[in-house]
């Protein structure tokens, strides 16, 4: 089952809402055939001149502006993936977790927290995953724990991950100070070598974007900001 099946299946996620941009999105992430239009899409998000399937990313760096969906439609949806709709190898002992991280109070992390918890009650089959709940973890009979970090170099070490979501990593402060990089540098070893896992940083910022209009359907924004990483892509904002 791919992430769109696990996301559209009514006894799963049931959430047939999602864009063109946002489907094209993790499609892309993992590797998934695209419709002409969507290729488009890419192009134009990516900078790249032609999109490459069945090659998976490992991280993936979104620059995205307000009502985007980035905790609903992206953030969330992958978390859960990777907790419930796919295999993860792990030692005897070892705790997977999908770890999302925010600011030093932890409250943008809890949004996307609360997004994962209420599609896990809202279904049927996904429910019955659910072991236990507290105010930072949920987690689920197979072994998995969707815990939130605040953005701390120490906190976040240690950690058996196969899914690290970054959130809003531009405002990530301690005592004033810029912790983004240090932060996502301590966390990238949790990470094993298996292809499957996946890096996520959602960040969002305030200027510094070239705004156009494109005539695509729904005749989405495209924030422009581009920028290359060696076996792995960005994806510059839209908006629906």
């Amino acid at each position: 089952m791919n992430i769109l099946e696990f996301i559209e299946d009514p006894a799963l996620v049931n959430d047939r809402s999602l864009s063109p941009a946002q489907k094209m999105s993790l499609k892309a992430i993992y590797g998934e055939a695209l419709t002409k239009e969507e290729e488009q899409i890419f192009k134009l998000a990516t900078g790249r001149t032609r999109y490459v399937p069945g090659i998976e990313q490992t991280e993936v760096t979104f620059l995205l502006g307000r009502r985007a969906g980035k905790s609903d439609k992206l953030a969330s949806n992958i978390g859960l993936y990777e907790a419930c709709g796919r295999e993860h190898r792990f030692s005897v002992g070892e705790i997977p977790v999908v770890m999302i991280v925010a600011s030093e109070r932890k409250r943008q992390a809890r949004i996307v927290r609360e997004y994962c918890l209420g599609k896990l009650e809202r279904s049927p089959i996904l429910r019955k995953l659910i072991k236990n709940v507290t105010a930072e973890e949920i987690e689920l009979t197979n072994g998995v724990v969707i815990q939130i970090y605040p953005c701390n170099i120490a906190r976040v070490r240690g950690a058996s991950l196969i899914c690290f979501i970054g959130d809003e990593c531009a405002f990530w402060k301690v005592e004033g100070k810029n912790v983004d990089k240090e932060v996502l540098d301590a966390a990238r070893p949790g990470l094993s070598f298996d292809h499957s896992l996946k890096f996520l940083r959602r960040i969002c910022r305030r200027g510094k974007f070239l705004t156009i209009t494109v005539n695509i359907s729904e005749r989405m924004m495209l924030r422009f900001l581009f920028f290359r990483v060696k076996r792995r892509f960005s994806i510059r904002g839209f908006r629906r």
